[in-house]
């Protein structure tokens, strides 16, 4: 199991989520963040994250289908990141898209984790199904199905 995987299960025992979907846990997950990060919803299509200078940050995440996805997404960055990658674009540096790309992949990779643990997807074979229950787009389903088997965990 990588460090992200680690994380997400993590997050996932301290809320007493088990092997349920992560949207069910939506509502914890806001009220653990708190005093890291205030959530808002905002009508964009695409989910937000600004750090402070105090360490605080706020998420921004769209309503409707996407909220879930961009919740886990956008707080993965307060969870683990400070907001360097936009600093170092700010100051010019040739590794702020190095520090963006992997700041990207792996606040993708712990909602996949906190919204479909493992159990959860073996349990359905369905793909639409399973992006159904765990209120995610077929994609990231895919995507969450092609990490397990690649680390073994559903061979």
């Amino acid at each position: 199991m990588n460090r992200i995987e680690r994380h997400a299960a993590e997050v996932r025992r301290a809320l007493r989520l088990g092997e349920r979907p992560g949207v069910e846990g939506l509502e914890q997950f806001v009220a653990w963040l708190h005093g890291r990060a205030d959530v808002r919803e905002w009508g964009a299509d695409f989910g937000c994250c600004w750090h402070w200078p105090d360490g605080g940050a706020t998420l921004w995440v769209p309503r409707g289908p996407r909220r879930a996805e961009s919740l886990c997404h956008e707080a993965a960055h307060v969870l683990w990141f400070t907001g360097l990658a936009r600093q170092l674009a700010l100051l010019g540096s040739p590794v702020a898209r190095t520090q963006h790309w992997r700041e990207e992949y792996v606040c993708d990779r712990f909602a996949r984790a906190f919204l479909l643990p493992p159990a959860l997807v073996a349990a359905y074979s369905d793909d639409d199904e399973l992006a159904a229950v765990g209120c995610c787009s077929l994609e990231t389903v895919q995507r969450r199905r092609k990490e397990l088997h690649g680390e073994g965990v559903m061979e």
